[in-house]
């Protein structure tokens, strides 16, 4: 990990404002997601930065070091990037060079990059994959990301007033068992059948993603013992193994690994596109649209549908 410019910003915001909550509205982030970054942040430097209580956060002698280091850069790094961020035009095909996309790691992604880079050939890609879909949400809505990919649990929140959204499809979320686990040859399985199963989540670097999907098991009655929060490619090794199960809403095959339905499709996801104003035109929605309905169906991963060609 290397020290970033949101990084700066973050530690300013939190000195600045004296709070973590305050700090997660002033820069359109997530309370979670701020807190995550933070302790990443103190992991890598080995050090508190921050001393939290019930009336806000302090500097500790660390912390006021790093923002008197660092307190000249935030303004001219915020200046910098204003000046140089790419402002896209009404119009899509007239749009300027640089597109930025923010995603959760989200199973559409790839393919819809691809549409993209197949319509808008001249165009630079800039993905951002550390998002959580609430702070995506914030950053299209404060013009810092052009479009947002990504999935929300059936039932939470969308809707914006100051952008656009797609839902391109509704999955269900199913267990991942390794192929040899007693429950492999299960057709469904409830969750009072998955007491005592160990876990693993998919926690990327600064998301609390996994902590909705801990929530969601829980308001369903299921408490499950998490021994693993780790990218979706080790989530994947562990089940694989035996070590643990795990989540997904992805319909898409994984060696090893076998997708149980919950009984009675407790859990659904939704795939969401989010954008500004005419940022995305009407012929690239409706080849995203033809993508994510092959990709999101079994029917499609089994003809092996996609965008690339």
């Amino acid at each position: 990990m290397q020290l970033e410019f949101r990084h700066i910003t973050l530690v300013a915001a939190i000195a600045r404002s004296g709070s973590i909550n305050a700090a997660a509205r002033e820069i359109g982030l997530s309370q979670p997601t701020v807190t995550a970054q933070l302790a990443r942040l103190e992991r890598h430097f080995g050090a508190s930065i921050f001393v939290r209580s019930a009336t806000g956060t302090t500097p500790t002698a660390f912390g006021e070091h790093l923002i008197r280091s660092t307190r000249h850069l935030a303004p001219l790094l915020a200046e910098l990037d204003e000046q140089l961020r790419v402002k896209p035009a009404g119009n899509p095909a007239s749009a300027g060079n640089s597109l930025r996309i923010g995603t959760d790691l989200s199973p559409l992604t790839a393919g819809i990059l691809a549409v993209l880079s197949r319509t808008r050939p001249t165009v630079r890609l800039h993905l951002r994959g550390d998002l959580d879909p609430d702070d995506a949400l914030v950053q299209v809505e404060k013009g810092h990301l052009d479009v947002a990919v990504g999935q929300r649990l059936d039932g939470e929140p969308t809707a914006s007033p100051h952008v656009r959204h797609q839902l391109l499809g509704v999955t269900d979320f199913k267990v991942m068992v390794g192929s040899d686990h007693r429950l492999a040859d299960c057709c469904e399985v409830d969750l009072a059948g998955l007491h005592g199963e160990k876990w693993a989540f998919p926690a990327h670097v600064a998301s609390p993603r996994h902590a909705a999907y801990l929530r969601a098991l829980q308001d369903l009655g299921h408490h499950p013992t998490v021994i693993a929060e780790v990218t979706e490619l080790m989530v994947h090794d562990l089940v694989r193994s035996g070590i643990a199960i795990g989540l997904t809403a992805d319909p898409g095959p994984v060696s090893g690994v076998v997708q149980i339905p919950l009984t009675g499709r407790p859990l659904r996801a939704r795939h969401l596109l989010t954008w500004q104003g005419d940022v995305l035109g009407d012929a690239e929605l409706s080849q995203i649209e033809l993508y994510a309905r092959d990709r999101l169906s079994p029917a499609g991963h089994r003809s092996g549908a996609h965008p690339f060609g």
